[in-house]
This record gives C-alpha cells, sequence and structure tokens, in this order.
C-alpha cells in the first residue's frame, strides 16, 4: 500500500511540475450536464396590484448538451456555442 501511494505521489508531481502548455489554435470543447430548477415567485405581494400575492411554481430537470469552438490567435480569438437541453 506504501507503494501505490509513493507511486500515485510521483505521477501527481510530474503531471504539475512538468507539463507543457497546449498552444493549440484550435479549440473543441464537448459538455453534457445536468438542469435542475425547483423555484417558486411571487409577483407583487403587498404592492396592490392586479397580480398582488400570485405565486408561480417552476420545476423543470433534463439533461443538457452542448458543443464549444473556437480558434486563437496572438490577439485574437473567435468562438461559438452551441446547446440543448431535454427539458
Amino acid at each position: 500500500m506504501r507503494y501505490v501511494s509513493s507511486v500515485a505521489a510521483a505521477i501527481v508531481v510530474t503531471v504539475f511540475c512538468f507539463a507543457v502548455p497546449a498552444r493549440a489554435g484550435i479549440l473543441i470543447e464537448p459538455y453534457v450536464g445536468y438542469n435542475l430548477l425547483a423555484s417558486t415567485m411571487t409577483f407583487g405581494a403587498g404592492a396592490g396590484g392586479a397580480l398582488d400575492g400570485q405565486s408561480v411554481k417552476l420545476s423543470d430537470t433534463g439533461l443538457g448538451y452542448g458543443l464549444r469552438l473556437g480558434y486563437s490567435l496572438p490577439m485574437i480569438f473567435f468562438a461559438a456555442d452551441y446547446s440543448m437541453s431535454n427539458l
């Protein structure tokens, strides 16, 4: 067990101390996430308006996914972001 922990520590030190920064021009980043929304909104509580005291409950959950594309030059950066959700 002691050998495994010392090898793991050596790998972590090597990765963080001797990593070379990337110099990519084209950047691609796919992503996946889970959306969770649960909220209650109350309109005009105590204001005396037409919606005084009315409340709405929102509840949306689902999978979200997308793709980010980018291109970088020394002083300029271009990017696009596309995302979808199943709510």
